[in-house]
């Protein structure tokens, strides 16, 4: 027998009452997440939930909602009372970080909560791993999440931009330059200190790949004023 949380017309909520409708179960807990009603989420998962590690009925685990809704109280609940395997994947085969990464990273502090659970070399590769995949595909505007993702860490958690490469030997600043990704490559402008615009990969440096007039116009104002 699990229980369920039962609400009133504004929105408080009451009592624990017994019931075995898994998927209203599912339904009202993600609410509670999402609204961060605290105090409801410890009991519920302290008398109902058996592992944390495993997915909520066969979809995510709870790190991962936590994540994904931008719950810090239940991210830090979750590692204060409980054993987290933050490296678990749920069916989407998305990590904790990956998707706290897709809600844009807008509470910092869950993520240095997350990295500082994970193997640090091992996060910062995937997160340049994606980065580069989504530029590869010219998918500026992922590729400019991604990057936005990067630069709100600690600094302890980046690599040196210009040595983080890719199977070619080329950096985001080179493939953001081959694919014409301008969004992307403006905001590793602004944003990223000591870029080494001489840097060479396996088919040249930056200067060899510009092929539109906006980039290069985005290259000669940045790299001239630097």
């Amino acid at each position: 027998m699990v229980g369920i949380l039962i609400f009133n017309k504004v929105d408080e909520w009451i009592y624990l009452i017994p019931t075995i409708d898994e998927n209203t179960i599912k339904n009202d807990v993600l609410l509670i997440i999402k609204k961060r009603k605290q105090d409801f989420l410890e009991k519920y998962i302290q008398n109902y939930i058996e592992d944390i590690n495993v997915s909520f009925y066969k979809e995510k685990p709870l790190l991962h909602y936590a994540a994904l809704y931008d719950n810090l109280n239940l991210v830090i609940f979750l590692f204060e009372n409980f054993d987290i395997n933050v490296k678990v994947k749920d069916p989407e085969n998305n990590k904790p970080l990956d998707l706290a990464d897709l809600a844009n990273l807008t509470n910092k502090e869950i993520c240095k909560i997350l990295f500082k659970a994970f193997n640090n070399n091992e996060i910062v590769k995937n997160y340049f791993r994606n980065l580069f995949q989504a530029l590869n595909q010219e998918n500026d505007d992922s590729a400019l999440k991604i990057l936005k993702g990067i630069h709100t860490l600690d600094e302890k958690y980046i690599y040196d931009i210009n040595k983080m490469v890719d199977c070619k030997e080329n950096n985001a600043l080179i493939i953001a330059t081959q694919k014409r990704c301008n969004k992307s490559l403006e905001f590793i402008f602004k944003n990223f200190d000591n870029l080494d615009f001489k840097i060479k990969g396996k088919e040249g440096t930056l200067f060899h790949h510009i092929n539109n007039k906006k980039t290069l116009d985005l290259a000669k104002k940045y790299i001239n004023s630097a």
